[in-house]
């Protein structure tokens, strides 16, 4: 991706062959060009055109196009490669017309313009994922274990500077801007490294985020102020500052969490027979601030009617009922209400989705598939006794409050990504990897947006403002 140099025009590289241009006051597509031969590494801006690389037959090719036509690109200039040159995992440094790529065992940089090599290591085991510094003076190779390698620029080519250790295997490392810095990721951890260090300094910050977030439960306080998240069946449950997205308060729950809701005062979670609450930290908040099940307030247990083979659970907003649905269910009844306060069992139903909730109201259940599709119900108590039954409602009866991937402030999301406001208008774009494949992968909480699917790194919680 990169910006025109009067930043209203964005090329967009897809699928390693795919440039697109946008207009980004509009957000209207301008062009769209297949190439041929892969893009070798970025697009970047050269004036008011985008230029890229391409190989064949063992050249480099670069290539142009305008920002604002729908002209094809046109080739402007090639470059020599070594004997020895490959064009696996090739990265491009146009500013000095510098290749990087990879041999069996081995990391090679190229200087085309000058036609020398200024790298060949085979101490590298196993590379993945190099870098050069914007200016030349850093280039850095992660590799399949947990060390990666930085070499730094000199008179005689690129010189051994730092051999990092990560945390993680596999690391994935990027060099900041102005070169003084290393940003590793590889599994849970996210590493910083110096390059300003001796050679053999080691000296990092980390922080855990969360790996996968498939599965992820994720609950707004009814104020907006704070969210609560946890993987589904794990154990800890974390609640962010949902301005700053500091950690204030987690919880080792002592149960498999299954579900659960946070009001102003309280964090609820479901677990396995039991239901924990929690009070929230109050005042001046301590950061990470980490309590257990012997910090909870209350706990009631509750005998399932039938063995649930994989819960996902909902609280009603009014904190009085519990739904059960049961994905890997192949029984007559697979969504079962229990009493909040009791733990006893109140309906149960047949439905063919997997995620249950509540309307606003607390009266209504709904159970979704992972596209969207719902089944509703009214929960109606008979008069003169405490039995309730669950009353079908028709598929035109959507509740007034809406469902979770429906935004209650009349946001929108557009099958090409945008974002819209209620009067229509384009706020923001997300990029491919954002886009949910379903419904149920995204949440709207007012002018919140969090989106939890397992193709990102992390959960990302958007604040939108008009």
């Amino acid at each position: 991706m990169s910006y025109s140099g009067c930043g209203t025009m964005l090329g967009i590289l897809f699928n390693g062959n795919i440039i697109s241009t946008y207009n980004t006051i509009s957000g209207i597509c301008i062009s769209s060009h297949s190439v041929l031969e892969s893009v070798a590494g970025e697009i970047w801006t050269h004036g008011e055109c985008l230029q890229f690389v391409t190989v064949e037959s063992g050249s480099i090719t670069i290539w142009e196009a305008s920002f604002t036509s729908s002209h094809a690109p046109t080739e402007i200039g090639s470059l020599p490669t070594p004997s020895n040159f490959s064009s696996n995992a090739l990265v491009f440094l146009p500013t000095l017309s510098r290749l990087a790529f990879m041999l069996p065992g081995r990391v090679l940089v190229w200087d085309a313009q000058h036609q020398k090599t200024l790298l060949d290591s085979g101490e590298v085991k196993d590379p993945i994922n190099m870098s050069f510094s914007p200016d030349g003076c850093f280039f850095v190779c992660g590799t399949w274990d947990s060390e990666f390698h930085l070499w730094k620029e000199s008179s005689d080519g690129y010189l051994p500077h730092q051999k990092l250790l990560s945390n993680q295997r596999r690391v994935n490392p990027v060099l900041s801007p102005n070169g003084e810095a290393i940003i590793s990721f590889g599994g849970s951890v996210l590493q910083l490294f110096h390059t300003t260090n001796s050679p053999t300094s080691l000296q990092s910050i980390s922080t855990q985020a969360p790996q996968h977030t498939e599965d992820f439960l994720l609950e707004f306080s009814p104020n907006e102020l704070l969210v609560a998240f946890t993987q589904w069946s794990g154990t800890t449950v974390t609640v962010l500052d949902v301005k700053s997205g500091n950690p204030l308060l987690v919880i080792d729950t002592g149960v498999e969490v299954y579900g659960m809701r946070i009001t102003e005062s309280n964090i609820i979670v479901v677990g396995d027979k039991k239901i924990v609450t929690w009070d929230l930290p109050v005042g001046d908040l301590v950061l990470n601030t980490r309590e257990d099940i012997t910090n909870s307030i209350q706990t009631t247990t509750f005998e399932y009617s039938a063995p649930i083979e994989r819960p996902y659970v909902s609280i009603s907003p009014n904190l009085n009922y519990i739904a059960f649905g049961d994905i890997g269910s192949s029984k007559t009844e697979s969504l079962f209400i229990y009493d909040m306060h009791t733990g006893k069992l109140l309906a149960a139903t047949k439905q063919k989705g997997c995620q249950p909730g509540f309307t606003l109201d607390g009266d209504k259940v709904w159970c979704a598939t992972i596209s969207g599709e719902v089944d509703q119900w009214a929960i109606v108590k008979d008069d003169g006794s405490n039995v309730i039954r669950l009353e079908p409602l028709g598929e035109d009866e959507e509740p007034l409050s809406g469902f979770p991937w429906h935004s209650s402030c009349g946001y929108q999301v557009t099958d090409d990504g945008w974002i819209l406001s209620s009067s229509g208008k384009r706020l923001l774009w997300l990029p491919h990897q954002w886009w949910p494949v379903y419904k149920i992968d995204w949440r709207w909480s007012r002018n919140f947006l969090a989106l939890l699917h397992d193709r990102l790194p992390e959960i990302i919680i958007l604040e939108l403002e008009v």
